[in-house]
């Protein structure tokens, strides 16, 4: 039960990192956008 719960965890922080990320890398792109307009 040990390992599945490791497992269980391990997934949603990758998925909770995967979605940071892409939150972060659109936000990028709108300040860049606002700095260039």
């Amino acid at each position: 039960v040990g390992a599945v719960r490791e497992d269980g965890g391990a997934r949603r922080r990758r998925e909770q990192s995967w979605r940071v990320s892409v939150w972060s890398r659109r936000v990028a792109q709108l300040s860049r956008c606002g700095a260039r307009a």
